[in-house]
């Protein structure tokens, strides 16, 4: 099945703060500016321009380029995303995502009492996938356990990902395991996760869209994201308060690193204005170069 990307996100929120005049005692309420993304520009090929609603939501990503679409998205009166582009979504009684529907896989989520996830349940038009999840004391998500089932093949290959993290929170390390028989696992693929200190505007552009920081079902279009847990959708993605500076993927078995690098230049607010991605494969020995501009808006 063709393995989805997208892209997620949004990051200030609205802030009020009251400042004394010099004239008199009283208090008065100034607004700060929200900023958000505008527009895209990827590599000069796809081109996204996003429109917001009035309350401040994304209301449409309307992409032009390579070809043109449209995303339109809709939410529930708890401002939450039901709707995004031909994917739908479903919430139980205290508001967590239940549902996940597209035109190739449905899924749905069930949660413990504490509203940790525990078990998602996959169906797909190629293949059934299982996934339960672990958590460490400080309520962290550190591994998830897959169980996959091709309709075509009836294969069953096990994986699980075992997950670290930094000192802010943000993933450090995935490490993952395979197993033919759930008893018996081998350490397939290692990654590791790089950060700069400033502000992210897929996390920015994520939150607008209903989304928040940290692990999430992605719930964006775009073509590129930030890490993916795991590789088959419905995909769990972290979106962090910082842009990625690099991505490492090595295959344990002949040791080869699969390198993305990131270099970022900043605006005056602290989020990129250019990001140049370069990706290095070991097989061709050769470097991709994709670079993004982005521009924001004030409102």
């Amino acid at each position: 099945m063709k393995n989805i990307q997208y892209i997620n996100s949004f990051f200030i929120l609205l802030v009020l703060f009251a400042s004394c005049s010099s004239d008199d005692s009283s208090f008065v309420e100034e607004q700060i500016p929200q900023i958000r993304v505008k527009t895209i520009n990827e590599n000069d090929i796809n081109f996204y321009d996003v429109e917001y609603k009035d309350d401040g939501k994304i209301a449409t990503i309307n992409k032009s380029g390579s070809g043109n679409s449209s995303i339109t998205y809709a939410y529930n009166t708890q401002n939450l995303p039901i709707q995004k582009g031909e994917a739908s979504y479903e919430y139980n009684a205290q508001g967590k995502l239940s549902k996940i529907t597209t035109s190739d896989y449905t899924t749905e989520i069930t949660y413990d009492q504490e509203g940790k996830i525990v078990l998602e349940e996959a169906v797909a038009n190629t293949y059934n996938l299982d996934k339960t999840f672990k958590y460490n004391t400080e309520g962290q998500l550190i591994e998830i356990a897959e169980h996959f089932i091709s309709n075509n093949s009836g294969l069953a290959p096990y994986k699980k990902y075992i997950i670290t993290y930094t000192s802010n929170g943000s993933i450090a390390e995935i490490l993952e395991r395979q197993s033919i028989d759930d008893f018996t696992y081998v350490d397939k693929f290692e990654s590791k996760f790089g950060y700069d200190d400033k502000k992210n505007p897929l996390l920015n552009l994520h939150e607008n869209s209903g989304g928040k920081e940290g692990l999430s079902y992605y719930m964006g279009v775009l073509s590129f994201h930030t890490n993916s847990i795991t590789n088959l959708p419905p995909s769990l993605y972290f979106y962090g308060k910082n842009n990625l500076l690099f991505h490492t993927r090595t295959d344990l078995d002949d040791n080869k690193q699969y390198k993305t690098t990131y270099q970022h230049q900043y605006n005056q607010d602290g989020y990129p204005e250019t990001t140049t991605k370069t990706i290095f494969n070991p097989n061709s020995q050769n470097s991709t170069e994709l670079i993004y501009e982005w521009t924001y808006e004030k409102k």
